[in-house]
């Protein structure tokens, strides 16, 4: 998803005047940032020449460039999201830098610390200082709520802010996760039964949708393999399956269900529910509604920023200088 200059532009000028124009990133393409205050660091992108690199969640499209043959740096991450790049993409334990929320840890003469960022399980966000005192904060993907506003307040003015801006525009105001999920609770309770309900779910990210809805029904929700064995290393084993005969729950990829979903039997299709989960909910029509023959629900959850989070955000952090990403 490529954000509209505009848009853009009218988050940085409306609380910052004298901010830069936006640089924007182009979601799809899976490019990442070097921050350019600090040549030597990137961030979740995994180009060779840096001296530091920093991955602040397990998504594909912040990992591009990294392969199970990395040598070319040490990685900072989560130390769940370093669990992650052991087990699911083979790369080395020698060039993992496994660091808590809270931690400060110097590399390069820099000193960098985790911060909370609310996104999905392992993100993190990174606070830099150098040695005279120039600083930048890099969010990668996050979700402001009580724990993120803490990590953020007090850090103190940055000189350079490089904010996730996915929602960045006044038409898009989210729930809170917590009353998000308990919508996505009540229509899965009330489906009509002796049809599937069906969760378009991520690998990682949404998980505790998934924990929510099987703690409501009393039964595990059926996850393809590799899907299932993700929610297995999370500890979430109990509240999912791989046995299609054992529940009438399914958790697809998102994609599902703009294709493979419409290729099933009409009155398959006619028995199911489904349920997307997304912030971009405030796109689709309200309420439920019927396509392909089955009954479709948007509920806006987000593990991103809305417009008035972001906003907010950037009031706690008062930063210089603002690049959206």
């Amino acid at each position: 998803m490529r954000l509209r200059s505009s848009t853009a532009a009218h988050l940085s000028a409306e609380l910052d005047p004298a901010a830069e124009s936006a640089t924007i990133r182009d979601r799809d393409s899976g490019i990442g940032v070097a921050l350019d205050v600090f040549p030597h660091v990137r961030a979740d992108s995994f180009e060779e020449g840096a001296g530091v690199y920093l991955l602040s969640h397990y998504h594909q499209d912040h990992l591009h460039g990294l392969e199970k043959d990395w040598s070319a740096g040490p990685i900072y991450a989560s130390e769940l999201t370093c669990m992650l790049l052991r087990e699911l993409s083979g790369v080395s334990e020698s060039v993992l830098r496994p660091v808590r929320e809270g931690e400060t840890v110097e590399e390069d003469g820099l000193a960098i610390t985790a911060l909370p960022a609310n996104h999905c399980p392992g993100s993190v966000m990174y606070h830099l200082r150098s040695g005279d005192g120039g600083t930048a904060l890099y969010t990668g993907d996050f979700r402001l709520d009580d724990e993120v506003r803490s990590g953020l307040d007090g850090l103190g003015p940055v000189d350079t802010l490089y904010l996730d801006s996915t929602y960045a525009d006044p038409r898009y105001s989210f729930p809170s996760r917590e009353e998000a999920t308990k919508e996505v609770v009540r229509i899965v309770s009330e489906a009509p039964t002796g049809g599937e309900v069906m969760l378009a779910v991520y690998t990682i990210g949404k998980n505790g949708i998934v924990e929510a809805v099987a703690r409501a029904v009393g039964k595990p929700v059926y996850l393809t393999a590799r899907t299932l064995r993700v929610y297995k290393l999370l500890g979430l084993g109990d509240f999912v399956t791989g046995k299609r005969d054992e529940t009438h729950l399914r958790g697809y990829s998102r994609g599902y269900f703009d294709e493979h979903f419409f290729m099933l039997p009409r009155e398959r299709r006619r028995k199911a529910v489904v349920v997307i989960p997304t912030g971009w909910a405030n796109d689709e029509p309200a309420g439920a509604h019927t396509r392909g023959g089955a009954t479709f629900h948007y509920v806006p959850y987000s593990e991103h920023c809305d417009y008035q989070e972001l906003q907010e955000a950037l009031r706690i952090v008062g930063a210089r200088r603002v690049v959206e990403i």
